[in-house]
Order: C-alpha cells, then sequence, then structure tokens
C-alpha cells in the first residue's frame, strides 16, 4: 500500500490494545476506549460515533432493503450514499422519470463504449464526441437508481434462480424459495389486497408469515385509454394484429381482473405469452423506491440506522487476516466525475468508518467493481498498472459485464394525443399537473407511459419468453444527451423492444486510475465483439422490430411516417446492421458474479460474500451470474432480502 493508506501494522496495534483493555477491564467496549482517546492515521480517526456493527455502501435497490432489513434485525448501521437528501417532483411524479435521469441534482453521466472498433462505435447516431461515448444516466441520491427508473416492476424468470442453483450449488436459491422474497417486499395496492393471499399449500399467505411490502405496487387503470380515442384506436388496431384483442376487453370490462399481472406465481410458473398490464413502483400514483423505506426506518429507528449522504466511498480496508474492516470515504457534495456538477478544485474532506460485523458493497454494476479494485481486490496485471497493491487475486472483478439489447420503432403521427397535448411536464401552470395533484393514479402523470406490454419468444425454440415490446407516446430512440426533453413530443408512438437474457458476457469494468473521483471504463463489447451467440441475440432483436412493423400496418390511418429506423432500413440484414449500430441497454449488471471459489471470474459466493475475504459482501445488480428477467430491479430487490438473512443468520459469527 501506499504511505497514506491506513497502516496495517497500526491496525494490529490498535487491536492488540483493544483486547488488552477488554481483558482488564471487561466493561469497556471499542466505543468507549476510543471515546477517550482518538486513535488517528495522518487524516483518519474513529471513535464511537464512527463505529456500527454494518456499513452498506449505496442506496439503491440493493443497498436499501438490506440496511432496512439489517436495522430492523437491532443492529446499528451506517448507510453511505454518494449523493444527497434533496426531493422534488422530478423524482416524485411518475412521468416525470426521463426527466429526472438527465437533472443535474440527481443524474450521474456516465459515457460506455459499445465496441473496441472505434470505427463500429463512431456510427451510432447517440455517440457523444464530446465525452466520447454513448450516454448511460445513472442516478445518486438517496435511493439511488430506484430514484429516476421507469418504476417497472416485473418478476424474473424460475430459470434465473434455476440457473444459480446450478453455479453454485446452492439449493437455497430455488424458485419457490426466492418466491418468499418477492412477496416479503411486495405490497399491490391498486387491488387493494396481497397479490396473492394463499397457494394452494398456504406456502405464500402473506397474513400468516407476517410480512408487511414496502415496496408498493400499482397498475395504470385500463380506462385511463378511454379518454383518448386514438391511443386506444391505435393500441387495439395493433393487438389485434397479435390476436390478443379479447384479453385487453376482458380488462376493459373488469379493471379487478388480475389475470393479465405478470408477476402472479401461475404466470411465472407457465410463462406464456400475451398482453399484461404492466406493474409499476408507485404509491397513491407517486413513487414508490428504498427512498421511502429508508426514511421511515431512519424515523422509526433512529438510534439504530445512520445515514450519512455526500459520501463517497474511495476504499475498503482489509486487515493482514483479509478481513474488512472499515472504509475509507471522501465527504463532501458532487466529489464524483459522473456528477454535472463536479468541480476538481473542491476537495472532499477524508473520514474513516469502521465496521465491527460486516461491510456490503451496493454500488452497483460499475461503482462496485471500481470500490474492490480500489481496495486490492482483482485482476493484479491491471492493479499494477494503477499502482494498487494486490490484496485479493480476483480476475473477475470487472469482467462478465452485461446488459440488455433495446431499440425502438417510432412513428410520427396524424395528430396529436389528447392525453399529452396541454402537458407541459412541469413548467408552470401546467394544466396536466394540476389534474394530477387532484387525482393522482387516475391522471397520465401517475404513470410511467407504459400502457400495455407483449411478452413473447423470439423463437419457439426458446424456454421462457425472450421479448418485450411497450407502447409509449412520445419520441424515445435511447439515451443521449437531451433525450429526456425530445422524447416529450404529443404527435409521436414509440413501440420499445427489449431483449432479455443476451448471451454476450463479453463487457467490462475497468479503472482508469487509482482516484475514488475518477469514472471507470466501461466497454460492453457488443454482439460479434463479445462472447455471445450472436446469431441468436441479433435475431431476437430482428424478430421485435418486424412484430412491431407488422403492428404498425394496422395502424396506418393514425400514422404519417416510421422515423426510427426509417423507411430505408427495409431488408433483414439493413435492419440488422441498424440493430447493430443503434441499440442501447440500461440494465448494466453482472460485474461481481456469484459462483464457486474455483471460478477465476467469480467474485462472490452464493451468500454474497466476496471470495478470500471475512466481513465482505456484494449485493446489487453485479452479483448475478446472469442477467436475469426482463427489467432487473425486481430481482435486486428479491436479492437484497435474501442477503439480509443471510447476514443476519451469521451475524454471531463476528
Amino acid at each position: 500500500m501506499k504511505k497514506k493508506d491506513f497502516s496495517r501494522r497500526k491496525f494490529v496495534k490498535l487491536s492488540a490494545g483493544v483486547a488488552l483493555s477488554s481483558a482488564l477491564f471487561p466493561g469497556c467496549s471499542l466505543n468507549r476506549v476510543s471515546s477517550k482517546k482518538s486513535i488517528s492515521d495522518n487524516y483518519r480517526s474513529y471513535s464511537s460515533d464512527q463505529t456500527y456493527d454494518y456499513i452498506v455502501v449505496g442506496s439503491g435497490a440493493g443497498g436499501g432493503p438490506v440496511a432496512a432489513r439489517l436495522v430492523q434485525g437491532g443492529f446499528r448501521v451506517l448507510l453511505l450514499e454518494a449523493g444527497g437528501r434533496e426531493t422534488s417532483e422530478v423524482i416524485e411524479v411518475p412521468a416525470f422519470h426521463g426527466l429526472s435521469t438527465e437533472d443535474p441534482t440527481y443524474s450521474w453521466e456516465f459515457f460506455v463504449q459499445h465496441y473496441e472498433n472505434r470505427t463500429k462505435q463512431f456510427l451510432s447516431s447517440k455517440y457523444d464526441q464530446t465525452n466520447g461515448g454513448i450516454f448511460y444516466p445513472r442516478a445518486t441520491g438517496l435511493g439511488g437508481c430506484t430514484i429516476h427508473n421507469a418504476m417497472i416492476t416485473m418478476y424474473p424468470n424460475n430459470s434465473d434462480w434455476e440457473h444459480l442453483v446450478n453455479v453454485t450449488g446452492d439449493d437455497s436459491w430455488n424458485p419457490r424459495s426466492m418466491r418468499k422474497y418477492f412477496q416479503k417486499m411486495e405490497r399491490n395496492n391498486y387491488y387493494n389486497k396481497p397479490l396473492e393471499s394463499r397457494s394452494k399449500r398456504g406456502l405464500f399467505n402473506r397474513e400468516k408469515m407476517g410480512f408487511n411490502g414496502w415496496l408498493s405496487t400499482e397498475q395504470t387503470s385500463p380506462l385511463l385509454l378511454l379518454k383518448d380515442k386514438k391511443f386506444l384506436r391505435l393500441f387495439f388496431s395493433a393487438l389485434k394484429e397479435e390476436g390478443i384483442i379479447n384479453e385487453i376487453s376482458d380488462v376493459l370490462s373488469n379493471t379487478k381482473n388480475l389475470k393479465l399481472d405478470p408477476n402472479t406465481w401461475s404466470y411465472v410458473q407457465n410463462k406464456l405469452d400475451g398482453v399484461f398490464n404492466v406493474p409499476k413502483a408507485t404509491r397513491n400514483g407517486k413513487r414508490s423506491s428504498t427512498r421511502e423505506l429508508l426514511l421511515d426506518m431512519e424515523k422509526k429507528f433512529p438510534d439504530l440506522l445512520t445515514i450519512k449522504t455526500h459520501s463517497l466511498v474511495s476504499k475498503v480496508v482489509l486487515n493482514e487476516e483479509n478481513r474488512a474492516t472499515g472504509v475509507e470515504v471522501l465527504e463532501g457534495k458532487n466529489l464524483y466525475k459522473a456528477s454535472p456538477k463536479f468541480d476538481a478544485s473542491v476537495k472532499g474532506k477524508q473520514i474513516y468508518y469502521r465496521a465491527n460485523k460486516e461491510i456490503i458493497l451496493s454500488g452497483g454494476a460499475y461503482n462496485t467493481p471500481q470500490i474492490l479494485m480500489l481496495s486490492g481486490i482483482g485482476d493484479p496485471l491491471q492493479l499494477r498498472e494503477h499502482g494498487i497493491e494486490t490484496l485479493i487475486n480476483r480476475p473477475g472483478v470487472g469482467k462478465n459485464l452485461q446488459d440488455r439489447y433495446e431499440t425502438s420503432v417510432v412513428t410520427e403521427l396524424v395528430g396529436d394525443f389528447k392525453l399529452l397535448k396541454d402537458c407541459t411536464f412541469g413548467e408552470p401552470n401546467d394544466p396536466c399537473m394540476k389534474k394530477y395533484k387532484e387525482n393522482p393514479t387516475k391522471e397520465v402523470y401517475g404513470t410511467n407511459g407504459v400502457l400495455g406490454g407483449i411478452i413473447k419468444k423470439s423463437s419457439t425454440k426458446r424456454k421462457d419468453p425472450d421479448l418485450f415490446i411497450f407502447g409509449l407516446p412520445g419520441k424515445f430512440n435511447g439515451y443521449y444527451k437531451g433525450w429526456s426533453k425530445d422524447a416529450i413530443q404529443s404527435n409521436y408512438f414509440t413501440w420499445a423492444i427489449l431483449k432479455s437474457h443476451t448471451d454476450n458476457a463479453g463487457g467490462e469494468v475497468r479503472l482508469r486510475s487509482n482516484s475514488p473521483q475518477d469514472t471507470p471504463y466501461i466497454n460492453f463489447r457488443y454482439f460479434k465483439e463479445g462472447n455471445s451467440d450472436y446469431t441468436d441475440d441479433i435475431n431476437a432483436v430482428l424478430e421485435g422490430v418486424k412484430t412491431v412493423r407488422r403492428m404498425n400496418k394496422v395502424m396506418k390511418r393514425f400514422s404519417k411516417e416510421e422515423v426510427f429506423p426509417g423507411k430505408k432500413i427495409v431488408s433483414d440484414n439493413d435492419i440488422r446492421n441498424w440493430i447493430e449500430n443503434e441499440a442501447w441497454g440500461h440494465h448494466a449488471s453482472c460485474t461481481s458474479k456469484m459462483g464457486t471459489v474455483d471460478d477465476p471470474l467469480s467474485v462472490i459466493d452464493s451468500k454474497f460474500r466476496v471470495h478470500g475475504t471475512t466481513g465482505l459482501r456484494v449485493v446489487d445488480a453485479s452479483s448475478f451470474n446472469r442477467i436475469p428477467g426482463l427489467f432487473i430491479v425486481c430481482p435486486i430487490y428479491m436479492i437484497a432480502e435474501k442477503a439480509a438473512e443471510d447476514i443476519i443468520a451469521s451475524s454471531s459469527d463476528f
């Protein structure tokens, strides 16, 4: 380590001193000793208010539930979040989720590579020459990316859990066991009753199990469609092409019909193609996220939960036995270069926090591997390049980066949607905002814009459906600087196409430097550049585009022109080339993958423990071995609930 790093020798001396004090004075705890005499190394010191049972890094879908459950278990928890606590309508109003991705208060701007081949990379219309990559929005602030995502909450495939059983040999990941974690967290408010009150065996009776779901989900009332005849006719014409018009009619005649909820256990078991009323994480028409959970826990357990915002974790400190003992933190606003408000002249305050039991990293697919590498855990060749001593040789840190492939077909319409015609999206005297405040659950601002979705298999050979096609008013053709404003156009309609269970695991997150304030280098190595079955992935997305175009033929009377990809992209080869250039993603995952210790690319075991260490776990999108389901936030919530249970079960080991 460098001289400025916490000295292991001093740590051992300190530990010995504490042990001697405890032996001579059994009534004295470490907290009492250190509060009387602070012990420092350069800028670092710790006292009674800086030592906790657990330290959780990150407040998003992984860290938020873990911290909450540990606090409920009676443990003293420090939650560290690089962003702030600020709130606004941008992160509360569901329809504003696009705007939140570019709001400088909440936005972390990453610019990623899709290809190593520079010529190929430049072919994307979204490539940003100024920033040297393609815009990939992430969120900073209490709640992490759960305060800016599209709130779509969809259960993963049972095959995702079966896969983890196979790669880890741990049967606790089996699908029926994992179901209880979903029921533990989810509360379906739209229908005012649990998603499933009981099964044949009574395994999932929420009342009997004493669960009180913290994540509110609702479904947009199909009656909202009736307020806009153009949207109604357009949507029904397209669905008629797919032969599923009768299911939509059933919903309109009975708004309490749960048949079209993709999160029901019956659907999860059978995984049939069809149309669905997409569940969203809202409560009474407002966003529901880990932010609300954590604020509630802080209020109920002020002596147990400490939330430190504007705290950028720079490294995990390991002792001589490779036990995680604490974290180094830079305290201050906008210290990370991904922030639009970053100012290089502002230096943060350097602090050290100690954990008596464990440290849980939940920084996400980019920042968790960055913290691990800065802590000396990773590929020795890469660490040496940046002057970092290798403490744990795990070359898989940052490898195995995965994502969905997504694209869209955008059509300019004849005339405007009535639902959006007068909406100014938060501007002064916005008439749609006035309606929303009067009745949040029944107005368009109470939705995420997704009024229905189609789940289907790209090929009859597939075990599970792998395409999700959803319609939304507006112009959405991917992420780039300014996309959120461009999308707000009431005379456009978008069919977004998402390809799940992609085969490409060839992406990577690497350090640019040894500075915790620097963003990492991120390259997804799309399609042929990665290690994927190129034919399967590209043909699946191709089938999605062709499906949408078939549907769009039915709605010709409402259409003026297809603007993306456009009428010049016709043949299958043309469409494939266009997909390679224009596809994007926003579910980055798997960079600290789960597996057995003898797998050189695995980083954590089936209990989320980092191989080769004690007291250090990873619980977030990076934990997966393979990207699960259609939308990643729901499975992250589920593994967070499982991780909290695993951590509490082993709490007596420390």
